[in-house]
């Protein structure tokens, strides 16, 4: 999106390209697009399994814009945040 000069949710027909590992997509997808219908119902949403090995490459290849998982060494122009961390 920071890209985007005005993003509308209500009208945007974007694409988003998305990387999600199993534990995240079962917790987080349900709610993420019941509210997409709501806030931003013409945006397309793309769903992507990664998993540690996997999203490094699929980050760096653009398949993906953004990842949710674990993760190994990323990509040099990769931002990464800690959700939480394993005990």
């Amino acid at each position: 999106l920071s890209l985007t000069h005005d993003f509308d949710p209500l009208t945007s027909k974007m694409t988003f390209r998305i990387g999600l590992s199993d534990d995240v997509e079962s917790g987080l997808l349900p709610p993420l697009l019941r509210a997409l219908r709501v806030e931003a119902p013409h945006v397309v949403v793309v769903v992507q399994h990664v998993d540690y090995w996997r999203i490094p490459d699929l980050l760096a290849a653009g398949d993906v814009t953004v990842g949710i998982s674990q993760t190994r060494g990323l990509p040099a122009n990769a931002k990464r945040k800690v959700l939480r961390t394993m005990q």
